[in-house]
């Protein structure tokens, strides 16, 4: 599937801005040339519209941004073409030209130190005004290094300090280094798709991905971000090789697509020490504010719980248990999935809003499957399972098999308990009040908790939709149980990991 084509926007401190086809796309702010003649501050202008732009009425200023500060020398500048004006004493533009060596179709106005409006070495503004006074081009830019000129290309990317070899810039007999009178073209071309590549889902290996493809017209290095919002608040952004290819450079990465919804990509490519970002619409964007990206939606690959698709169904906070060994904090999820999930990248807190922390390896998850997060060591997993006497064929696996972190403890004064996906998204969220103890909390609604945390439907009395007494205890809850009663699913618990059970039932 090919997808449109891109737009770029230079960074905002590096900025050439356009609103009558007028780019400046180079500036001198602190020449070392040895030669008088060209050790003078100058910038470039260039006229990327169809027409030739009659610059008579035209002025330009520095940070001051004043209209008719100076002016153009009442000159015309052809489409295509660029037009150099400098702090040079006036008439004695062969100097100039002679120094870098610009052809002689390309015009040179030496403004003369009086009316020229001398450029900050440390940083400055250029402002470029039509004849009612508005603003049609601008440029910003930073510190300058000795005798290196700021470029942009001509569309307005800013390609970073003049560098000989690098976008047309060589350096002069004098000793500066900058491209007057040449520049270049700046675009990333097209992104495509190009592949879905989603495994076969009854494996669930968490592998999944869609390959996406980023072309530039200039050399650089490259990366590829993918995530859920729009803004690109929590993208995952993967470095990228990139190739030399006919016509220019090509990054190619395969993006990890993990639940299905709509996600958004774009690539960024660095040139020296900025980054650009590419967008399928036209319009102005910046690193700052990340809006217009593509949007992949997908349908077709289910490998990790989304929002809606698990549920958080039982919290034990306060066990009156006397044995040290079988009184831990534990959590009940229920997935109601249609498909197969892994938990591989999900991560889970208390109230606090933690995700990445406490992190489930590549656990499988059936459909109506049920999971018990337990704060139990390895060696109390005995206790705990004969203290609670689940249905045969549970197994119980240690905590300490979580690819990362372990179980925030859960306070009998009131917490809560969240469930983030691998994109550390919230997918469930609940909160309880203070513990009845010796009570687990049970949420028997079946609502969606993706969004604010819910409180509990009930405290759990033991011969009330499915919960018990510990046969060799005093706790009633029910741990890896829900009613009504499901076939062929199994119950999984987790011991601070992971268990599988026969006879899992539903609430």
């Amino acid at each position: 599937m090919k997808l449109r084509q891109w737009s770029w926007m230079a960074v905002l401190l590096a900025a050439s801005v356009a609103r009558a086809g007028l780019y400046v796309t180079e500036v001198m702010s602190k020449s070392v040339s040895t030669n008088l003649a060209a050790a003078v501050d100058w910038f470039e202008l260039y006229n990327a519209g169809p027409t030739a732009m009659d610059l008579t009425s035209f002025s330009w200023d520095d940070n001051s941004a004043t209209p008719g500060s100076c002016g153009f020398n009442n000159y015309t500048l052809p489409a295509g073409q660029c037009y150099i004006i400098t702090q040079g004493e006036t008439n004695q533009e062969a100097g100039f030209r002679a120094a870098w060596g610009i052809p002689a179709h390309v015009a040179i106005w030496n403004a003369g130190d009086a009316a020229f409006q001398n450029f900050s070495s440390g940083g400055d503004q250029i402002y470029v005004f039509d004849g009612t006074g508005s603003n049609v081009a601008y440029a910003g830019f930073g510190a300058m290094a000795d005798g290196c000129a700021f470029q942009w290309s001509r569309q307005g990317v800013y390609l970073g300090s003049g560098e000989a070899g690098q976008y047309g810039a060589w350096l002069m007999p004098g000793g500066d280094v900058g491209s007057p009178g040449t520049n270049v073209s700046m675009l990333v071309e097209e992104t495509y798709v190009i592949a879905y590549t989603p495994p076969s889902l009854a494996t669930c290996a968490p592998n999944s991905a869609v390959t996406f493809q980023s072309r530039s017209l200039s050399n650089g290095t490259a990366e590829i971000g993918l995530g859920r919002t729009a803004t690109g608040v929590g993208w995952t952004w993967y470095a990228v090789p990139v190739s030399n290819t006919a016509g220019g450079y090509t990054a190619q990465a395969k993006m990890p697509i993990r639940v299905p919804g709509v996600f958004y990509s774009a690539a960024r490519w660095t040139y020296g020490a900025k980054a650009y970002y590419g967008w399928n619409t036209s319009g102005q964007t910046n690193q700052l504010l990340l809006q217009a990206q593509y949007q992949t939606v997908v349908t077709n690959t289910i490998l990790a719980p989304w929002a809606g698709s698990i549920l958080i169904t039982e919290v034990m906070s306060a066990s009156a248990e006397t044995n040290s060994a079988a009184m831990g904090d534990w959590f009940e999820l229920y997935y109601r999935g249609s498909e197969p999930v892994s938990l591989h990248g999900c991560s889970f807190s208390d109230s606090a809003l933690t995700p990445g922390v406490n992190v489930f390896s590549n656990f499988v998850l059936l459909p109506e499957q049920v999971l018990v997060v337990v704060d139990e060591s390895q060696k109390n997993v005995p206790s705990f399972t004969n203290g609670w006497a689940p249905p045969a064929g549970t197994l119980v696996i240690n905590k300490s098999d979580l690819l990362a972190g372990g179980f925030p403890g859960l306070s009998s004064n009131g917490d809560g308990v969240r469930l983030f996906d691998p994109y550390n998204e919230q997918i469930a969220s609940v909160y309880f009040p203070t513990a009845v103890v010796g009570h687990s909390f049970a949420w028997i609604s079946l609502d969606d908790q993706s969004g604010s945390p819910l409180p509990p439907d009930e405290v759990s009395e033991a011969g009330v939709h499915g919960a018990w007494q510990a046969p060799r205890g005093t706790d009633i809850g029910s741990p890896g149980v829900v009613v009504p009663e499901v076939t062929g699913a199994g119950c999984v618990l987790l011991f601070g990991v992971l268990a599988s059970r026969a006879g899992a039932r539903r609430r």
